[in-house]
């Protein structure tokens, strides 16, 4: 992106610890769905009924997604916010129900275990958007440095959760759900180290009235190009998943499993740390390239049994966790950058690569329904894909930096005049208090620098006065505008804008 912002500041530790802590439940559920998480007493017998489940957990998550970029305002009122919590309440309980009937002997039939995951779907993804906003309130080196680490901490919390028995597997799944939602309501209604750019009204007003859709989607400018990139993607990480549905996961496969998604969030803050925003997303698209060929091109000739065969596939599930924070960290930065919505521009991703994941495993159905094609066939078609994917990046890249530079450009003009109209406006309030007032020439000098912020020593030595001829006049301005404090006058300052 190359529209300036403010320099980012250090990272705010209590945030990183307070946002971890919440998001690291949303991703062991995620985690927990994508590695594959069945509860006891399913009917075991239906071979397919792991991966129809992740089909409709990943379908629903993209038609949520799909919502809430499309909200009219780019914002979450309080009865879409209220509907998002329902269903998290109600799909905790129906993993809970999971668990007790597992517990008693009864066999889950195939129909209630798809229609628990598909609620299971709906309910990640309210909970990821219910935290979006929060954590796009951060800097930047805070937000890099939640997203990585609430992932590591979601990988390992996913790692306990399939190593302990059923039904406790099914409890601590629901007990996540609702954890995560407990930390996002919380945090909402606490002031823990929130910055507030209270320099920037303009950033303030579109927190407080949320952005129409017609201007994040003209100030986005989101390429078609990005769309068909994140469902090729999707359905790469679909195809990978569902063959590691399809092996026998014993302890060294989970805890490799776990290991990689650490190992892929690692790799996303390391990334997005020393990139400074100066890489274009489309160049980490292509970063991927050399590691689903590593991974795809044995595939295409290994046996789907054999460890190697695992590994790779476990390749692809770090690149996974990779992308996916890498992409929602470029999201909100750009959505601030670009005075748009960061529920739109998150949602218009997970909607393209959570929609692909869920044709990815579509796709593992095939070998087992047909006898015909096999899961190394599987990988040859993706490894195509992948082949058609960076052929199509690479023809339509430089029209997408384009486009992209086209977007930052105007927005950066918008904003300019935007902050020039605000300065005229706040310097004709500013005449306008210190005539009604009748503060003196010299006091009225004073106020306008007391008005930008500035403290005494600079005062005296703009002015050319002394100290205690500042804090004169200051107590002066202060008597006759009716103020006790700095706070006080900005207030009055801004009643009249």
């Amino acid at each position: 992106m190359s529209v300036g912002v403010e320099p980012d500041k250090q990272a705010n530790p209590l945030q990183i610890a307070a946002f971890s802590s919440g998001l690291g439940f949303f991703w062991c559920c995620l985690f927990s769905e994508l590695t594959g998480f069945a509860a006891h007493g399913e009917n075991a017998l239906v071979w397919w009924n792991p991966i129809a489940c992740r089909i409709a957990f990943f379908a629903c998550f993209a038609l949520f997604a799909c919502f809430i970029a499309h909200l009219p305002f780019g914002m979450m009122g309080d009865r879409v916010r209220k509907n998002a919590t329902a269903l998290v309440v109600l799909s905790a309980a129906t993993f809970v129900a999971t668990g007790i009937a597992g517990a008693a002997g009864v066999v889950i039939p195939v129909g209630t275990a798809i229609a628990r995951d598909a609620l299971g779907g709906l309910s990640s993804a309210c909970l990821l958007f219910l935290w979006i906003p929060l954590i796009a309130k951060t800097n930047r080196q805070t937000l890099i440095a939640s997203l990585s680490v609430s992932a590591i901490l979601g990988s390992g919390f996913s790692l306990g959760l399939k190593m302990m028995g059923d039904p406790a597997a099914c409890f601590f799944l629901a007990a996540s759900a609702l954890a995560c939602l407990g930390f996002s309501r919380l945090l909402k209604n606490s002031s823990i180290g929130l910055e507030k750019k209270t320099s920037d009204l303009s950033t303030n007003q579109a927190d407080a009235k949320g952005i129409p859709l017609v201007q994040s989607r003209k100030n986005a400018q989101l390429s078609w190009a990005f769309g068909i990139v994140n469902v090729i993607y999707g359905i790469v990480f679909g195809v990978g998943a569902g063959n590691l549905l399809q092996v026998n996961q014993g302890p060294a496969v989970i805890c490799s499993g776990a290991l990689l998604l650490a190992i892929g969030a690692s790799a996303a803050h390391l990334f997005a740390y020393r990139s400074q925003g100066r890489v274009q997303q489309s160049t980490v698209l292509r970063m991927l390239f050399p590691i689903f060929v590593v991974a795809l091109v044995p595939m295409s000739f290994l046996s789907s049994e054999g460890a190697l065969f695992v590994a790779c596939n476990l390749l692809i599930l770090g690149s996974f966790t990779f992308l996916a924070l890498v992409s929602i960290a470029f999201e909100i930065k750009g959505a601030n950058e670009r005075s748009a919505s960061p529920l739109f521009f998150v949602g218009m991703s997970q909607t393209t690569l959570s929609g692909g994941m869920s044709v990815g495993f579509a796709l593992d159905l095939i070998p087992g329904a047909t006898g015909v094609f096999s899961p190394n066939v599987l990988s040859a078609v993706a490894l195509a894909l992948v082949i058609v994917l960076a052929i199509l990046i690479t023809l339509t890249q430089s029209r997408m930096v384009d486009a992209q530079a086209e977007a930052d450009a105007a927005v950066a003009q918008a904003r300019a005049i935007a902050e020039q109209a605000e300065q005229g406006r706040w310097k004709t309030r500013c005449a306008e208090i210190a005539s009604d007032s009748k503060l003196s020439t010299r006091e009225t000098e004073v106020f306008l620098l007391l008005a930008k912020g500035r403290g005494t020593e600079h005062i005296q030595n703009k002015l050319g006065i002394s100290s205690h001829t500042v804090k004169t006049h200051t107590y002066n301005i202060y008597k006759k505008l009716g103020v006790k404090n700095r706070e006080e006058l900005l207030d009055l300052i801004e009643e009249g804008k």
